[in-house]
């Protein structure tokens, strides 16, 4: 009985490109799924001025403060202060690669989604330059590395968006891409 191993290829094409553009960003229109604090009741006086890339301070009832502390960013610098970092996935209003009609820009990067990953390229934006990637092909390996099937992509893709993921629907025969 032969194993097989199941591989995606993904080429990333590091071409950068300099822009020099600060990032727009905003707070959380919805942060319960990422963050454990947002539904404690005794933490909801933030102050904004002692936040930094990985915590957050809250004003007690009784004047004491309590903080929030991660090992992961919390926060990105937008360049006017230190702004919730942003999981949406959100139609590309941006004026910025127009045919990637998915984007999530509260971060201290961008990216912009294609509506067929196969066909087009997912693109982010750095403070560096912008990095491309696309998948180039989906194939079916036997334990030397013999390439034994490669898996024929669908042209059309309707995606769609919940929240944080974007689901390419099958976008192989029986297969989504999420």
């Amino acid at each position: 009985m032969r194993k097989l191993i199941f591989i995606i290829s993904i080429v990333i094409m590091n071409t950068f490109h300099s822009f020099g553009m600060p990032f727009k960003g905003s707070s959380l229109s919805n942060t319960s799924f990422q963050y454990p604090w947002v539904n404690q009741p005794n933490l909801t006086n933030e102050i904004l001025t002692l936040r930094n890339r990985f915590s957050k301070h809250f004003q007690n009832p009784d004047g004491t403060i309590s903080m929030i502390s991660s090992i992961s960013s919390l926060h990105y610098n937008n360049g006017a202060g230190w702004e919730d970092i942003g999981y949406e996935i959100k139609p590309n209003l941006t004026g910025a690669f127009q045919n990637n009609p998915f984007v999530n820009d509260k971060n201290s990067f961008a990216s912009y989604y294609p509506n067929n990953p196969i066909s087009g390229q997912i693109y982010t934006k750095l403070k560096e330059g912008v990095m491309s990637e696309q998948i180039k092909s989906i194939y079916a390996a036997d334990l030397n590395g013999n390439n034994i099937y490669s898996f024929q992509a669908n042209n059309l893709s309707n995606p769609t968006v919940e929240f944080n993921q974007i689901i390419y629907k099958n976008i192989f025969p029986n297969a989504d891409i999420r």
